[in-house]
């Protein structure tokens, strides 16, 4: 992996503490023995294992792609990381039920897709209504749901104030918005405009990008940890939280 040259150094110190944090994230879920019970994969405490490993994979591409100054994707996959954290909060705050509505909410796509699929197919109009008809009928028993959106999620437990950081990261990053367009602009001398192939980037926004992936992730581990019955490996993270504020005050960051 290519690493680019001349990183700042709040980036590079930040990088070092997340590889720190990275680590122990796995060590916490090393540490734990799940009992498989009746309810499986539905499980809620398997749900949050699963949500802390995809917060850690995410996080760790948030890293690869900062090392590589790509802003807008790292930005991107720092935006995933705070998606997953509301989810296992939301798993933490209403257990089962949550799980249930994500399952609902798996549902719903599946059946778009589903539908979308048909739609496709080369056969004639009749059997694809038929099909259609039949996709309906399989799930009339299921409730309707309200699909699960972020913002709904996040205003399920005491971490709504982030949301706000999810948003930006939507706006000048994941979504194609304006904003997020205006990265590949560049003012001209003679008043016209150049598109650039390297987005702009603010000075400290890498690391603040980063500081924004560590929220994110110690946020999914002290919530695992909490479920889990507080492990004896969890207490790293005030080891952790003490750190990382002693970095966000010698860095200026955050």
């Amino acid at each position: 992996m290519s690493v680019v040259a001349g990183l700042e150094l709040s980036t590079t110190e930040w990088l070092d503490f997340s590889e720190k944090l990275n680590s122990f994230a796995i060590a916490l879920l090393a540490s734990v023995d799940i009992v498989v019970t009746e309810k499986k994969s539905a499980d809620p405490k398997v749900v949050a294992a699963s949500l802390l490993i995809r917060t850690a994979s995410n996080f760790k591409g948030t890293l690869c792609l900062a090392r590589m100054g790509m802003i807008v994707e790292a930005r991107t996959l720092a935006r995933s990381c705070f998606e997953n954290w509301f989810w296992i909060a939301g798993v933490q705050a209403e257990g089962d039920a949550f799980v249930q509505a994500m399952g609902r909410d798996d549902l719903v796509s599946t059946k778009w897709l589903s539908e979308l699929a048909i739609g496709s197919l080369s056969i004639d109009q009749t059997r694809k209504r038929d099909l259609v008809d039949g996709l309906r009928k399989l799930v009339d028993g299921v409730p309707k749901p309200k699909r699960l959106n972020p913002n709904d999620v996040a205003d399920k437990s005491v971490i709504s104030k982030s949301y706000g950081i999810y948003k930006l990261l939507s706006a000048d990053a994941a979504h194609p918005s304006i904003r997020a367009l205006s990265r590949y602009i560049v003012p001209a001398a003679d008043g016209l405009c150049a598109i650039n192939m390297d987005p702009a980037q603010k000075p400290g926004e890498m690391a603040l990008t980063i500081h924004y992936a560590c929220i994110a992730l110690m946020g999914c581990c002290v919530v695992f940890n909490e479920m889990m019955g507080f492990t004896p490996v969890g207490r790293g993270i005030n080891i952790l939280a003490d750190e990382f504020d002693a970095l966000k005050a010698s860095t200026g960051i955050g």
